[in-house]
This record gives structure tokens, sequence and C-alpha cells, in this order.
């Protein structure tokens, strides 16, 4: 079949149907697993002992067949997860396991294997796409990355505040991985916090984060190029290495953005920007983006007058 997604595994599955063989690859681990999880958690519904075997890209093919073949005690039905599958090879040998979807009852084994990629070169990867459930999980896109924030953080029943969101949304390396551990660190601080839920100002999750009327502040007047009220805030943190390293991020972030000006923004950001844009043009977006490179580099060099560096960026930029 062609590349499916969760929603469609669930609908299939809900309805009683499976296929035999799952392929999920790509570089969002927790969509991965993510989607591993459903179908072990929709199978269970069906068949209340499951048994679940584990299998890496160590194994050979022939393992993995015998494990599928192998009947589990007692009948139950057996559910095969194969880790790094891309590292097995000859994996043409399981031609034969795949095909159509068909009633979970009939299926004595299912079989998920999780690769890093699929390589459309290989007959076998042909293979997958006619007869198997493929699933990417592929990098989140910018333009997605606060949903799945807001979708995280209410999992956790969290209310992030805009310049959390936007800490968030600049993490480097990014991925869903990284900001799921980051909101539980957050989790179980506000658990441990005489103020419960009541506040997320001091939280050590964000603790480099400028906080509220900080960041968010000094970068909305920035790039307003308001000179008076960005140096004002910019000599509230100038001399703090641990705030101004992520400041830095979000404003290469939002540099970058305004630059390449991608026709799919959501509504809280396409605002921003409108508002921004009537204030910059290429040139001094490129300056811009060339300095805070420069900044970013003093910065990590303990320079010897931070704010100098502040207020010289602001002075240049905020005529």
């Amino acid at each position: 079949m062609p590349k499916t997604d969760a929603k469609k595994i669930q609908r299939e599955l809900s309805a009683g149907n499976c296929y035999p063989l799952y392929w999920i690859y790509g570089p969002e681990t927790f969509l991965i697993r993510e989607t591993s999880s459903l179908i072990e958690k929709e199978l269970r519904q069906s068949a209340p002992d499951l048994v679940v075997e584990l299998l890496d890209g160590g194994h050979t093919v022939g393992d993995l067949i015998e494990r599928l073949q192998s009947f589990s005690l007692f009948g139950a039905k057996k559910l095969v997860i194969v880790r790094s599958a891309h590292e097995i090879k000859n994996l043409d040998a399981l031609a034969g396991f795949l095909g159509p979807a068909a009633s979970i009852a009939e299926l004595p084994a299912v079989a998920i294997l999780i690769s890093k990629d699929l390589d459309a070169r290989k007959k076998f990867s042909k293979l997958l796409l006619e007869k198997a459930a493929v699933v990417e999980c592929p990098e989140i896109r910018d333009d997605d990355k606060e949903t799945w924030i807001g979708y995280l953080a209410k999992r956790r029943e969290l209310n992030l505040s805009a310049s959390q969101v936007g800490r968030l949304r600049t993490l480097d390396p990014w991925s869903l991985d990284l900001v799921s551990q980051e909101l539980e660190k957050l989790s179980l601080y506000l658990l441990s916090s005489p103020q419960g839920r009541e506040t997320l100002e001091n939280d050590p999750l964000l603790s480099s984060d400028v906080r509220e009327g900080g960041a968010e502040a000094f970068i909305d007047a920035f790039f307003q190029r308001q000179r008076s009220v960005s140096l004002e805030y910019a000599s509230q943190f100038a001399n703090q290495t641990e705030e101004t390293l992520p400041l830095l991020g979000l404003l290469a972030w939002n540099v970058r953005h305004l630059i390449a000006r991608p026709a799919r923004l959501n509504p809280y950001l396409a605002q921003k920007f409108s508002r921004w844009t009537r204030h910059w043009d290429p040139s001094d977006l490129q300056r811009l983006h060339h300095r805070l490179s420069q900044i970013d580099f003093a910065t990590k060099q303990k320079p010897l007058h931070p704010l100098g560096l502040w207020t010289g960026l602001v002075l240049e930029f905020c005529q």
C-alpha cells in the first residue's frame, strides 16, 4: 500500500484489521515509539495474551523468520519488534510474509520493523510499498513545532507562556524527544515546587530563558527597531551568559524565518512577522544574521564586556 500514518493505522486496527508487517522509519524516534506503541496497544485490545518479542539488527533474517513462524505458548498471538532493521541482510526473504491487511484474528504473528530509512533503490523497498504498511517519521517542520510543543505540553497538563514556547521551539538540536524530556523536567519541578502549578517563573527547565517581559519583550522591541526599549531590556540580561545564549538562538531563528518568509505559518507567528517585516529589508536581515553569529562566538569566548556587545547590536540595528 502507499505510505500510511498513525491515524490510518489506528482506524484499521480499531476496525479489527492488521497488516502482517509494518515498516516504520525516519529520524523522529519519538514518533516511531508512539506508532509502535499504538500498534501494540490496539493489538492487545483484540488479543490480551499478546506475546511481544524484541530483536535487533544483530540478528539474521533467518532469526526473524523463525520467530514469526514459531508458535508461542498456548497459541497466543505474537508481535515481533525489530530495531535497526536496516542492518539485517537479505530482507527479501520476508517477501512471503508481506500482504494486505487482514483480520487480526487470522494473523498468528505481526512484525514491526524499525529502520533509519527506506532505500527506494532496493527491490525489497518496492515490495514494502506495495504490500506492507509503511510509516515515515520525518523531522518536524519548523512551522509545525509550536503545534507539537502544545500537544506534548497538554499531555502533561502544562500551560506554557509564549516565551517558554519560543525557547522550546529553538532548541538545537531539535527533536520531539528533547522537547518531551524538557517538559518532563518542568513537570517534575512543578510537582516538587511549593507553588505547585501556580507559577512557572523560576522553573529550572527554562531557567536559561529570559523571563516574561524579558526575552519576548526584547525580541519584539528589537525587531520593531525600538532603540530605547531594546537597550533597557538588554541591560537586564547582557551580563548573564545563561540568559544570552538561548536568546541569541531565538533571535537567529526569527531572522532565518524573516529572510525565508515561509508561506505556511501559524497565526501567532504570522502576526508577529507581519508586524516586523515592514521595519527590515533583506540586506539588513542578512547583515544581522552575520552579526548574531559573531556575538554568539564572542559570548562563548567569555567576553570582557558582554553589555557592550548587546548595546552595540542595538545601536547598530535600531536606528
